[in-house]
């Protein structure tokens, strides 16, 4: 996993570039500057999606970090494509942490986007009536949780960016850092700054503070975990992210679709099916005026048949589920996955129709297919390299989807994040205090969603603690 691009391609990749539609709002840091804010300027965080975006508009915002660069693999076409993603569901507690570094403007603008939700239905198997739960997260918190469409949300995220803050198609086989202290790269005056591993060739464009928001297969996870540099020396990116990367046993499929749900459903809620045993689970819900979000939750053993149906002749066990991701193209993007998939609902009864309507009506290239994949362990420290290096996102903390807190705990990293260094007298004790107080609080998110997530394969009720999760707010320096 080398960076393949020549030195002086990657000098233009950093060079600033204008994104489009990109403009700011929201109020910007004023007054004196901490030393740990003036140390960050410069700032290149790897990774354009909710976490990166977040972390660099609280960064520049809150903490009042100057020149921070985004860098996205996919082209500008592809990140400026709102229809991209599926739906992300926010909870006070992202809602805080999305005020405290973008405002009231982009609070309003979210919520306006999006669908407040008033509950939860959930559609039990074998024809009983629909159980409506209410959600009582506005009357607890004063904000409501509200589902919005994924590139909706990133888009406001952009937007917080000055113009050319994110550099699109830059950022991918990036295997490391370097520590660099002298040569092409001078030390600044806080000390080494770090220089993207090139291969063996040093960039001439140096970072004083590397911020990796590459997702749960991170390559700077496994390597900040280690004490190295690069992931060659653990033998290469898949021996580093497997190891600190488990299978969930399950596969996860989900789109939005310009279609509201039926007639009869209640309104602004959620709807859920679980099949007796946990097999598979589908879920729909409002995502905004005329948009709805819809997700399928397979397990290995209901997975196996499908496969088999999509690739006759093929001896395919529920022990190989890698096979999965080989058909993941002619499952997602095309209309005889579409049919395997609406086939699989159907097969439920009535009780999960309305997921296959979706389904059906859903353009097979917009429809997302990914495997069930967490975190080993969070920690013990987020973040390395000599203070110059930290985690945010799914590369600090993958967790099991099984409460749906990936976009909020985003959210609350970034303006931890930006906090810390906001308030600190070092660079590196700014990123000390960020990873004790987010280690602690996501090692219990992570645990309290996976038992969620055994339970319901097994069919079981599990406690709810949004309560809990909803009570976080920015002013509070650590969880009790």
């Amino acid at each position: 996993m080398r960076v393949s691009l020549t030195r002086t391609r990657v000098i233009a990749a950093l060079s600033p570039r204008p994104l489009a539609k990109a403009r700011c709002f929201g109020a910007i840091a004023s007054g004196p500057r901490s030393r740990a804010a003036k140390q960050a300027d410069g700032a290149v965080v790897v990774g354009g999606g909710l976490a990166g975006l977040a972390a660099a508009a609280a960064l520049t915002k809150v903490a009042g970090v100057k020149h921070v660069t985004v860098l996205e693999r996919s082209s500008a076409a592809a990140f400026g494509d709102e229809q991209a993603g599926a739906a992300a569901q926010l909870g006070p507690n992202g809602l805080r942490a999305l005020r405290f570094f973008g405002g009231e403007p982009t609070l309003a603008a979210v919520r306006s986007a999006g669908t407040e939700l008033a509950g939860t239905a959930i559609h039990p198997a074998g024809g009983a009536a629909t159980m409506l739960i209410p959600d009582s997260a506005q009357a607890d918190t004063g904000l409501p949780q509200v589902m919005v469409r994924w590139g909706v949300l990133r888009a406001a995220l952009a937007n917080l960016l000055p113009e050319g803050g994110v550099v699109t198609g830059a950022g991918s086989d990036i295997a490391g850092y370097l520590l660099a202290g002298g040569g092409a790269v001078p030390a600044s005056a806080s000390g080494a700054p770090v220089a993207f591993d090139m291969g063996g060739r040093q960039a001439a464009i140096a970072a004083p503070l590397l911020v990796a928001a590459d997702g749960l297969r991170s390559t700077f996870r496994p390597i900040l975990l280690a004490g190295v540099e690069n992931v060659q020396e653990l033998g290469g990116a898949e021996a580093a992210v497997g190891g600190v990367v488990k299978d969930g046993g399950r596969t996860n499929i989900k789109a939005v679709v310009r279609q509201p749900l039926p007639p009869g459903f209640a309104a602004r809620h959620t709807h859920a099916y679980f099949s007796p045993g946990g097999g598979l689970a589908v879920f729909a819900g409002p995502a905004g005026d005329g948009w709805t979000y819809w997700a399928m939750s397979i397990a290995d053993g209901v997975a196996a048949p499908l496969l088999a149906a999509a690739s006759p002749g093929r001896n395919l066990r529920a022990a190989q589920l890698s096979v999965f991701n080989q058909f993941a193209s002619s499952l997602g993007c095309s209309e005889h996955g579409t049919q395997l998939l609406t086939n699989l609902i159907s097969s439920e009864g009535n009780a999960a129709q309305f997921a296959a309507d979706l389904i059906g009506a859903t353009d097979p290239a917009r429809i997302l297919l990914q495997r069930s994949e967490e975190a080993i362990a969070v920690g013990p420290s987020l973040s390395g390299g000599g203070g110059h290096v930290v985690l945010v996102g799914d590369a600090a903390h993958g967790m099991s989807p099984a409460y749906g807190q990936a976009a909020n705990f985003a959210m609350e990293d970034a303006a931890v994040l930006a906090r810390c260094v906001r308030d600190a007298e070092s660079l590196a004790e700014a990123l000390q205090a960020y990873g004790e107080e987010r280690v602690a609080r996501c090692r219990e998110m992570t645990a309290r969603s996976a038992e969620r997530a055994a339970k319901a394969m097994r069919g079981e009720m599990a406690e709810d603690v949004s309560k809990w999760i909803f009570e976080w707010d920015i002013d509070q320096h650590r969880q009790d």
